[in-house]
This record gives structure tokens, sequence and C-alpha cells, in this order.
């Protein structure tokens, strides 16, 4: 099924048609729907638009993919490895364009990582896998009630990375993604006045601390 954009002022300048399932076309901003500005495949395109955004993104699916097959081999436990990093690379940029990480894109991970975790497969490593979701939960729901900054978006991602993680990895996820953001909040009150204003994406931190646990 093809669905042409009705809302002619949000259209891109060349004459595009965006493909989807049959009766999955999204409404126009005027209706309930989404935006199309707000469609994760629209959102990634416009991005990978401009030479040095789509060079930093090949450089770092790259480098991820490249420690990845270092470490593990293409194995099948490697090359899911390679797939988790580049859907948080997705879920980053999405993040950091609109503040938004889409369901479909959480979903997907999700998916991955159930695949990713019943490859080990042992009654007890998975209920480790369902511990760290509860306790990636567990982390954030304190801070999401508290704080604007934090979005369901960034409960449902830490939540599947939890899963995917498990415990004890969840814990030095969350640390790795904690200092970092502690340091680059700390750098932006030193220069920056009205830092404590500002609202931010977390999901980047969320994908540095997720993939350096992958990996280490």
């Amino acid at each position: 099924m093809i669905c042409r954009k009705e809302n002619r002022e949000e259209e891109p300048a060349r004459n595009d048609m965006i493909f989807f399932a049959a009766g999955k076309c999204p409404v126009n901003s005027i209706g309930h729907g989404r935006k199309w500005k707000e469609i994760p495949g629209n959102i990634l395109g416009a991005w990978m638009e401009s030479r040095y955004n789509a060079l930093a993104v090949m450089i770092i699916n790259g480098a991820g993919w490249l420690c990845a097959a270092a470490i593990f081999g293409l194995s099948l436990h490697g090359m899911m490895i390679m797939m988790i990093i580049s859907i948080t690379l997705v879920i980053s940029i999405i993040d950091i364009k609109i503040r938004i990480i889409p369901n479909e894109i959480v979903g997907l991970l999700f998916i991955t990582a159930l695949v990713f975790t019943f490859i080990k497969a042992s009654t007890q490593v998975i209920l480790l896998h369902f511990l760290g979701l509860a306790i990636g939960l567990a982390i954030l729901c304190i801070p999401f009630l508290l704080s604007s900054n934090i979005g369901a978006g960034d409960l449902k991602y830490i939540a599947v990375m939890g899963f995917c993680l498990g415990y004890p990895d969840i814990i030095e996820a969350v640390m790795i993604f904690s200092g970092i953001l502690l340091g680059w909040l700390v750098f932006q009150l030193i220069t920056k006045k009205d830092a404590y204003k500002m609202k931010f994406a977390m999901g980047p931190f969320i994908s540095i601390g997720f993939v350096a646990t992958l990996l280490l």
C-alpha cells in the first residue's frame, strides 16, 4: 500500500512516497496519528542526509561491529551483539533528534534480547535476565516520577537493557552510564549559566553503558 503525505508543508523538497503495510499509514499532523517527522525511518533518514552525520554513524557502528567481532568472533552470539549495537545507535539518534524513544524500536530491541537470552538457555540464566529487567525498572522508577528529563521511553529502554544484560551486568551498565552522565552534567553546569534548566536525551548515555557492558 502506498501512502502519500497529505500535509504538503511537511513534505521534503523531493516528491517522495513512504511505503507502509496495509492499514498502517500514519495520520498527518492535523489528525490523531504521528507527525511525519516522528516516524523513526524518516528521522534516521533526515539525520543521514548530512555527510558528516552519515560518516559519524558509519564509523561508530563499524567500530562497534569490529570490537564485537574481535571479542566474540563471527558466532551467533557475536552477530547478535552487532545487531544490538546498531539498534542502540538508532535509538540514540532518534532520542537526540526528538527526545522520544519509539516503542517499535524498543520492541525490536526486546525481541533481539529474547533471542540473545534464549541462546544461553538455562533456567537459572533466564531468571537472572528477568531479575535484570526488574532491577532496571526499579533503578529509574523514582527518577522517572521526579524528573521531566526521564520519559517512559527511557524507562522501557533500561528495562529491556536489564533483561538483555541480566544480573549483575545491569548494575555495571548503570554505573557506567551514570558516571558518564554525571561528568557531562558537571561540565554543562561549569560552562553554561542556565544548564540546570536544560532538557537532554538520556538514550545516548544508556546506550553507552549498554554497549560498554556487552563488550567488556
